[in-house]
């Protein structure tokens, strides 16, 4: 390892601070990593359906790759990177073609879900509150409020769960909204409510090119 970290150094251009890195990586996920079990793992591209071990030459930087760090197979093409039971902490963004979460069924199944997609990054929250003689007030909490990006506004989408005249959003306030029956009703009933909003700190750019790069609103 010591040596490969020595060519990154002198022909790669590899920082002191990137090969540590990378060193790092490597450790890892050569820890527990064997042909069959637990473990960091590499499927082959060759080899489909086969488990091998990531080895410190799959991990690489150079001049011609940004900077990226890539994991291939022995005969350069790529491959999928698998690690049971781990964590991935990343400090910048994660570019894909899709996103699929796997969830457990009440039986005890595996199955995967898809994730919704929207032009731009939204964070959103929902509920149930209640309406007292046609009023009722949802307040936020604390934490999330504290991710909105209040100069976006937000949006708010109600669902009575009885019998009503209607009902819609009297007034909003950063630390909650209002929540009031048409036609001056005073029901009393629960209602559902979902909040949709811009998170503080990400681009507002519809729909950005791939690969662009767009400067953070209010940063």
């Amino acid at each position: 390892m010591i040596a490969i970290l020595k060519t990154m150094l002198r022909n790669h251009g590899t920082s002191l601070v990137e090969c540590l890195l990378l060193a790092c990586v490597a450790m890892i996920a050569l820890t527990g990593a064997k042909a069959i079990g637990s473990g960091a793992h590499r499927d082959s591209a060759t080899n489909p359906g086969l488990y091998r071990p990531i080895y410190t030459y799959d991990i690489y930087r150079s001049a011609a790759d940004s900077g990226q760090v890539a994991e291939t197979d022995a005969s350069g093409q790529g491959s999928q990177v698998y690690v049971d039971g781990g964590n991935g902490v990343f400090s910048g963004s994660v570019t894909a073609q899709a996103f699929v979460q796997g969830l457990r069924t009440r039986d005890g199944g595996d199955v995967a879900a898809s994730v919704s997609l929207a032009p731009v990054a939204t964070i959103e929250d929902s509920g149930t509150g209640r309406l007292e003689s046609g009023k009722g007030i949802i307040r936020f909490d604390q934490a999330f409020a504290g991710t909105i990006d209040f100069r976006s506004g937000y949006q708010v989408f109600l669902s009575a769960d009885g019998e009503t005249r209607g009902l819609y959003v009297a007034a909003k306030y950063e630390r909650g909204f209002v929540v009031r029956e048409t036609e001056h009703g005073r029901s009393s009933i629960y209602f559902d409510y979902r909040i949709l909003a811009h998170p503080m700190g990400t681009s507002d750019v519809r729909l950005p090119q791939l690969g662009a790069s767009v400067t953070t609103n209010g940063l």
